[in-house]
């Protein structure tokens, strides 16, 4: 059995886990800490406590890139987030990068992001409430990856509907 981390990069993304023996799913906003002025950033020592937590075996982190209509400091922060992200799977041999068309098309998830949320309130009931804002998407998308990686990794759709938990406490 396994622990499996879903992926939504960047600062308004998200981490949810799964765990196949349970079948409990906990999802948690990515951590961040203060940036300059008025700006948040992704915190390298959040995401490895959470990652120290979790204690996955696997993890799938979206292949995404930055956009070209973004600016270059904005570039420069998604690349930073991205990077911080991939270490903390990396350094634990168990990054597994998947495009966005591989994950959507498997967990039958459209492009738009309230219809990826709508998605993730179908596939995780349970989880229905941390789906239910605008700004929850990366939520939603880090769910639906870590359902993809359950899918890949055992095979298998997962037997019973999942169970929400909360984040593994881990040694702070």
């Amino acid at each position: 059995m396994s622990r499996i981390i879903g992926v939504d990069p960047g600062k308004t993304g998200a981490l949810a886990l799964i765990d196949t023996q349970a079948w409990t799913i906990a999802i948690t906003d990515m951590p961040q800490e203060p940036g300059r002025g008025s700006k948040v950033a992704v915190s390298p020592a959040g995401v490895a406590r959470a990652f120290d937590a979790a204690r996955p075996d696997h993890a799938f982190i979206e292949d995404v890139w930055s956009s070209p209509q973004q600016g270059v400091a904005s570039a420069f922060n998604f690349g930073r987030s991205l990077g911080i992200l991939e270490g903390a799977c990396a350094s634990r041999a168990i990054l597994t990068k998947v495009r966005p068309q591989e994950w959507k098309t498997l967990t039958k998830t459209p492009k738009d992001k309230n219809e990826a949320r709508r998605r993730a309130m179908q596939v995780f009931p349970c989880a229905y409430d941390l789906f239910a804002r605008a700004r929850d998407d990366g939520r939603a998308e880090a769910a639906l990856i870590a359902l993809f990686a359950v899918l890949q990794v055992t095979r298998a759709a997962p037997p019973r509907p999942l169970k929400l938990t909360d984040w593994p406490a881990g040694d702070r």
